[in-house]
């Protein structure tokens, strides 16, 4: 990709991070949204066939149809998230979307195949 941020979290719980930044992913992880920039990054390196794996189950999951904005305004506190993968200039299938108490249909695939792409590692 040529922009890669995802995040999820909040105030009072555990908040996770992955940017993307010269071939390689940081892995932030937090007890709160407000204390991820301290958190040390950890690097991750997907492998070719991890990258194609990770963009086959965007293609699967139509993630590029989200909505720019997803929110339950019925809850006061909770957790917000935020995609942005921009694949190349002009690419039709970027994904740009977050939300705040409210997810697109198929996000807990979505989480999943982030967690397999960063090895395994908590992002939920």
């Amino acid at each position: 990709p040529e922009v890669m941020r995802i995040s999820i979290g909040g105030a009072f719980g555990k908040s996770y991070e992955i940017t993307y930044e010269q071939r390689e992913l940081r892995y932030y992880q937090a007890t709160s949204f407000f204390l991820i920039r301290e958190a040390k990054p950890r690097i991750i390196k997907p492998s070719e066939e991890e990258w194609q794996a990770f963009f086959n189950e965007l293609e699967r999951l139509k993630a590029w149809k989200w909505k720019r904005y997803y929110e339950n305004t019925g809850i006061a506190d909770g957790t917000v998230w935020s995609t942005v993968i921009i694949r190349s200039q002009g690419e039709p299938h970027d994904v740009v979307s977050s939300g705040s108490n409210a997810y697109p249909p198929n996000y807990k695939e979505f989480l999943a195949a982030v967690r397999k792409l960063i090895g395994g590692r908590h992002f939920e």
